[in-house]
């Protein structure tokens, strides 16, 4: 689980920070940079709040399954968009920030948690 909780905000920054050089012939590195800090931060503080205790909810009801995942990251990344009045384009770009990494985590969670499954005790 702390693969997930480190490198799940890193995946959120990715995905933030991907369509930049698209925007635009060149963009400055150290703004990029600081960008993507401030993705990984605020993006680390909803996996915290919103994604691991969903995740302890559908694991706890017998539903955690990667689309269950998907749809709560795509809310949450959603609800954060309009928050900010967000639409359109930018509204995709908040959702598919919240949803890439919650896959991961579920991703995470699940190997970590079938390789619980299968440990015998001696």
């Amino acid at each position: 689980m702390l693969t997930a909780l480190f490198l799940g905000p890193l995946i959120s920054a990715l995905v933030w920070m991907s369509p930049i050089s698209s925007d635009s012939g060149s963009f400055d590195t150290a703004q990029v940079l600081v960008m993507a800090f401030a993705v990984y931060v605020f993006s680390m503080q909803g996996l915290l709040i919103i994604g691991i205790p969903a995740l302890l909810i559908a694991h706890r009801l017998k539903v955690a399954h990667w689309w269950v995942a998907l749809a709560v990251g795509l809310a949450a990344g959603s609800m954060f968009g309009v928050l900010l009045n967000q639409s359109g384009v930018y509204l995709l770009r908040y959702a598919l920030a919240g949803g890439a990494p919650a896959v991961f985590t579920w991703w995470c969670w699940n190997r970590a948690y079938q390789h619980a499954d299968t440990r015998v005790e001696a």
